[in-house]
């Protein structure tokens, strides 16, 4: 037994962000001046999942947005933390929503992506999840040309052996965990249901239970944690309650048996089979 690990990833991306048809950036959904990026949520969230983390001693995967990672500041909150990419704007890569992209296109957005995170961060990022979680072969094709080896931008069902998989080129998929609930309904590692009050805490630790060895990876928005699509930007209550439900979901895991660990150190500790 190599034991079970979880990966909590982390979209830093616009505020709750929409496609706008014929154009590769998405916007934000309109509160009333429209709908061009928004990124307040994005920077009030990360700087408390940061200090959520710091006092859990948990070390993430955020997919970064570039275009957002350069529009706001939070000194320190992503160090220690691996920093993959996520798009320049949140475009669709596989060229939907009336933008098709030519391969030129794409690898310029690409280019440019790893560039930014480098530039702000540091380091090149080795990981990638695609927006609105569309990748085609194209895509995932282009991944290692930039030195990308981890991908995370597919679902996967629990099983008692849940590993990470090779997508071939050297790339190595971390899916996103998805199952049934008791009622037989689909969950996804997404935490979104849980952010819109559809969904409690106790419905993710649940999935985790399906997992016996490997990895378990769930997902989530820094925006998310302080606007709700639906309801929009919340009140400092509305705040508190959905940080103390990350947390539930976080040690409930934890303490189902599951290390927390960013994606290169899963994919690492359990290597797909060759």
């Amino acid at each position: 037994m190599k034991g079970k690990a979880v990966c909590l990833t982390v979209d830093l991306d616009r505020d709750a962000n929409i496609r706008l048809e014929g154009r590769e950036a998405a916007g934000s959904i309109d509160r009333g001046a429209g709908t061009a990026p928004r990124y307040a949520s994005t920077e009030k969230g990360l700087e408390l999942l940061s200090g959520l983390l710091d006092e859990l001693g948990i070390r993430i995967t955020y997919f970064a947005e570039a275009e957002t990672l350069g529009s706001i500041v939070c000194a320190g909150c992503l160090d220690g933390h691996e920093v993959g990419m996520h798009g320049f704007a949140h475009e669709d890569l596989t060229g939907g929503d009336g933008a098709p992209l030519d391969a030129e296109r794409l690898s310029d957005i690409l280019g440019r992506s790893s560039d930014t995170v480098a530039d702000i961060v540091g380091r090149r990022p080795r990981c990638f999840r695609a927006p609105y979680m569309k990748a085609d072969a194209r895509l995932l094709g282009m991944l290692p040309s930039f030195g990308v080896r981890f991908d995370s931008s597919e679902y996967a069902a629990v099983a008692p052996v849940s590993l990470p998989y090779s997508l071939g080129g050297g790339l190595t998929e971390v899916p996103v965990s998805e199952g049934r609930d008791a009622s037989g309904r689909r969950i996804t590692g997404y935490l979104w249901p849980m952010h819109e009050g559809r969904r409690g805490p106790q419905d993710f630790i649940d999935l985790s239970a399906g997992v016996s060895e490997g990895v378990f990876t769930i997902a989530t928005h820094t925006w998310h944690l302080c606007e709700s699509r639906e309801r929009g930007v919340m009140d400092a209550e509305g705040i508190a309650a959905n940080l103390a439900n990350l947390r539930e979901v976080l040690t409930g895991v934890m303490d189902e048996g599951f290390v927390p660990m960013t994606v290169p150190a899963a994919a690492e500790r359990f290597p797909p089979a060759l």
